[in-house]
C-alpha cells in the first residue's frame, strides 16, 4: 500500500463502478500504448513495476509490453484486446515476460506484422496489430505485410495463416514449413555463437568525438601530428596514445577500410583499462596532458561525474581491454552480411560495432572460420528470420539476436570437417589479399577481374558451409531466396 500511495495508480474499479458492478472488466480492450523505454521511468516506478507484472521481469522494457499485460487483467472471461504496438518484442529479450504471460495463457488470437512499412507519419516505428482474447485459443493467425504493400488492401485481404499456439517457444519465429525445416537443420548443431564467445562487446563512447577522434597527418619518431576538431587546428600527440578508429561503415565484406582517424587513448590496460590519473598524464604524456587542459572546458560539458584526476576519463569506457584481443567487427546494423576481421587487436570502434573474441578453448576454430561463417548466406536467412527489421530492411545484430545462432563445431578427429576447415580460413585468407589489394587499383579492367575471384570466394564458402551444416538442394533453395 505504501508503494502504491507514492505511485498513485489508477483505481480501475473507483474509476469505471458502472463496470466492475457488472462483472469483472471489460469486454473489449482497445489501444495504441505509450511507447516508452523503463531507463526514462523514475526508479520507484518501475520498483514497482515489477513487483506487479511480469513483463516487467527482463531487461530494459518498453512500457508497451506492461500495457499489454494490463489489458489482459481488465478483460472479463470473454473478453477480446486489440493494440497497436511494435514488434520488436517478438524478438526482443526485454519481450520475455510479456511473450510468457501469452503463451501460458494461450491468449494470442491474431497478429498483422507491418514488418518495416511506416504507420506513422512522424514516427520511425516497426509495428502491429496484436489480438488477444482472455480464453485459451488452439490457434492464431497471423498476416506479414511486407515493406511497400498498401497497408489498407492488405488488412482486407484474407492472405494470413493459422499457427497452433503449441509453436509459441521462446522468441516468437513466424516461419513457413520450408523455413521451418532449415531451423530444424540448424539446431542439430547444439553450439551457439555465444557458447563459443569469451565476449561479444559493444564498442565505446568518448562523450565527444570531436575531442577524442583526431585525423592522422604525419610521425616523427614518438610524436604524431593530428588535426582536432574540437580546436580546428593541429596539434602534436604522443604516438602510443593514439590508436587506429574505425565506424560501422568503415566495416566491408572481408575488409576493414582506414579511416585516418585515431582515437586518443588515456588508459593503461593491464588486466583491467584504468585511466591515467592526470598528474601521471603531465609527466610521462606532457602533449596529452597539454591538449586536455585546452579541451578542458568543453569535456566539463558532459553528463558524466569526473575529478581533476579524471576529466579526461571517457564518459562510457565499455570493455576497453578486450580491444587488444584478435576479434571478428560486426556492425550493429546492416543490411546484408558484412564482417571484418581485426587479426592483431588493434583496432578501435565505437557503439555502432559489437566486437566478438573467441574463448580459449575454441581457438583452433579460427576467425577466419567463424567469420566465414558469419559472412554466409545461411547466417544472413538466420538473422534476417530472427532478427528485428528495421527501416529499409536492415536488422540488428546486436547480441540478442546473435547468440543463438548454431556454430558447426569442426571435429578435429574427422577429416572431412578439418579438410573443410582449411578450405574456407584458405578462401578467407584469399579473400583478405583481395579486397586489400583492391584499394590501390584504379584500373577498371583489373577492378572487374579481382571481383569476379572476389564472388567467387564467397560463392565457394557458401558452398562449403551449406556442406558442413548437411543442407538438402531444397533447403539451400529456400536459404537462398
Amino acid at each position: 500500500f505504501g508503494e502504491e500511495k507514492k505511485i498513485k495508480p489508477f483505481n480501475w474499479q473507483w474509476g469505471f463502478p458502472q463496470v466492475y458492478k457488472q462483472g469483472s472488466g471489460f469486454d473489449v480492450v482497445i489501444g495504441n500504448p505509450p511507447y516508452v523505454r523503463m531507463q526514462t521511468i523514475d526508479k520507484t516506478q518501475t520498483d514497482y513495476f515489477k513487483q506487479n507484472y511480469k513483463s516487467a521481469a527482463y531487461g530494459n522494457y518498453d512500457l508497451y509490453v506492461l500495457f499489454t499485460e494490463m489489458a489482459l487483467k481488465r478483460m472479463t472471461a470473454k473478453g477480446l484486446s486489440g493494440m497497436i504496438l511494435p514488434h520488436k518484442f517478438f524478438q526482443a529479450e526485454y519481450g520475455n515476460g510479456i511473450r510468457k504471460v501469452i503463451e501460458d495463457g494461450n491468449h494470442l488470437l491474431q497478429i498483422n506484422d507491418f514488418s518495416t512499412n511506416q504507420v506513422f507519419e512522424n514516427a520511425t516505428t516497426y509495428t502491429c496489430l496484436l489480438f488477444l482474447s482472455k480464453e485459451p485459443n488452439k490457434k492464431f493467425s497471423y498476416q506479414k505485410i511486407e515493406l511497400g504493400n498498401e497497408l489498407p488492401t492488405a488488412l482486407q485481404s484474407i492472405r494470413s495463416k493459422q499457427i497452433l499456439s503449441q509453436k509459441l517457444k521462446q522468441k516468437w519465429l513466424f516461419n513457413s514449413g520450408a523455413k521451418e525445416s532449415v531451423f530444424k537443420r540448424l539446431s542439430q548443431n547444439k553450439v551457439s555463437l555465444k557458447d563459443i564467445s569469451r565476449k561479444i562487446f559493444k564498442g565505446s563512447s568518448t562523450g565527444n568525438d570531436d575531442v577524442y577522434l583526431l585525423k592522422f597527418i604525419s610521425k616523427k619518431g614518438k610524436i604524431s601530428t593530428v588535426y582536432s576538431t574540437a580546436l580546428n587546428e593541429n596539434v602534436e600527440i604522443e604516438s602510443k596514445l593514439l590508436k587506429p578508429f574505425i565506424y560501422g561503415s568503415s566495416v566491408r565484406k572481408f575488409h576493414v577500410e582506414d579511416t585516418g582517424l585515431y582515437l586518443l587513448f588515456p588508459y593503461e590496460i593491464n588486466d583491467n583499462a584504468t585511466v591515467i590519473d592526470f598528474v601521471k598524464l603531465q609527466s610521462q604524456y606532457p602533449l596529452a596532458a597539454r591538449y586536455f587542459e585546452r579541451v578542458k572546458h568543453i569535456l566539463a560539458k558532459r553528463k558524466l561525474s569526473f575529478t581533476k584526476s579524471d576529466f579526461h576519463k571517457f564518459s562510457a569506457g565499455r570493455s576497453l581491454a578486450e580491444y587488444l584481443q584478435p576479434k571478428i567487427l560486426i556492425p550493429d546494423m546492416l543490411v546484408e552480411s558484412r564482417l571484418g576481421i581485426d587479426s592483431f587487436g588493434e583496432m578501435f570502434h565505437g557503439p555502432a560495432i559489437h566486437s566478438l573474441v573467441l574463448k580459449d578453448e575454441y581457438a583452433y576454430l579460427h576467425l577466419h572460420y567463424v567469420s566465414a561463417i558469419l559472412s554466409s548466406t545461411l547466417f544472413w536467412f538466420f538473422v534476417s528470420n530472427t532478427s528485428t527489421a528495421l527501416r529499409g530492411n536492415a536488422y540488428r545484430l546486436t547480441p540478442d539476436y546473435i547468440n543463438q545462432f548454431p556454430m558447426k563445431i569442426i571435429d578435429l578427429k574427422n577429416k572431412t570437417d578439418v579438410k573443410t576447415q582449411k578450405q574456407i580460413i584458405k578462401l578467407v585468407d584469399i579473400l583478405l589479399t583481395i579486397n586489400e589489394e583492391k584499394q590501390s587499383i584504379r584500373l577498371q579492367t583489373k577492378l572487374e577481374q579481382l571481383n569476379t575471384r572476389i564472388a567467387h570466394c564467397e560463392d565457394k564458402i557458401n558452398q562449403l558451409v551449406y556442406g558442413l551444416y548437411n543442407l538438402s538442394p531444397e533447403e539451400i533453395k529456400v536459404v537462398t531466396g
